[in-house]
């Protein structure tokens, strides 16, 4: 090919690739990811007047996310102030349904939760562990683990009395748990629950009976949070028991019971 016509032909090509840069659209510019925003536990239970209101949002937070959902059931928990009763968070029932089964499996801190709750009914720890065993969970109250003390060693228990310092003869001091078990007075107003179906234990008194049953204690923790109440629901592990001495528990957490019993 001539040179001419060459240089020709390769100018008119230069000019057709510059004419179809400049009619491509410009890419869009990169965006980067949109930061998801962190669960809000505060702002989760501020709206909810009912303790049955709250467990049930978080129910379906833990449908979409169910690591917030657990955030949102504990916030519940933790959260005073309901309208209804002593304030706290009573709804055992909506919390041992099969919507928390697994979660409840699989968290540490679900012993605690179970203990808290059990706090704010009004502690009638044989009861409401009853519950707890019937929904399938290795929690247990101290009559259980005492009928059996090697099958049972290391199983968390819920239990309620107190811990005092104790002395035997000249020896140095031990600590000890008395056992308490609780049982609802009749209600002081008559017409205390007549507005309160939902609740029938409402306006109940606890009334506090000593079970005879002892243990030794161990604390996992700082142990003087104990001895500022003498009526606490504790959590525990049970350590076991030698022939020659008397059981031993070790203190995971404690809570101060309502004083109104929730049936």
């Amino acid at each position: 090919m001539h040179p001419a016509r060459a240089s020709a032909l390769l100018a008119i090509c230069l000019s057709c690739a510059a004419s179809i840069a400049e009619e491509r659209p410009a890419a869009a510019p990169v965006r980067a990811p949109a930061k998801p925003v962190p669960f809000d536990p505060a702002g989760f239970v501020a709206p909810f007047q009912l303790p049955a209101d709250c467990e049930l949002a978080a129910r379906g937070a833990a449908r979409r996310n169910p690591d917030e959902g657990w955030q949102g059931l504990r916030a519940c928990v933790d959260r005073r102030g309901y309208r209804r009763g002593s304030g706290g968070f009573t709804e055992l029932r909506g919390v041992l349904s099969s919507s928390w089964r697994d979660q409840l499996h699989r968290n540490r801190d679900a012993p605690a939760l179970l203990a808290r709750i059990v706090a704010e009914r009004g502690g009638d720890v044989a009861a409401d562990v009853r519950s707890i065993r019937e929904a399938g969970l290795p929690i247990y109250d101290l009559s259980d683990v005492l009928e059996d003390p090697a099958e049972f060693k290391g199983k968390v228990v819920i239990a309620r009395g107190k811990v005092e310092r104790t002395r035997a003869g000249s020896g140095p001091k031990a600590l000890l748990f008395s056992e308490w078990t609780v049982r609802g007075s009749e209600p002081r107003d008559p017409y205390a629950n007549a507005f309160r179906p939902q609740n029938r234990g409402e306006g109940r008194e606890n009334v506090l009976k000593p079970t005879g049953r002892r243990t030794l204690v161990r604390f996992a923790g700082d142990p003087t949070l104990v001895f500022r109440d003498t009526d606490l629901i504790l959590l525990l592990r049970f350590d076991g028991a030698d022939p020659d001495s008397p059981p031993l528990v070790t203190v995971l957490d404690s809570f101060k019971p309502a004083a109104i019993l929730v049936d």
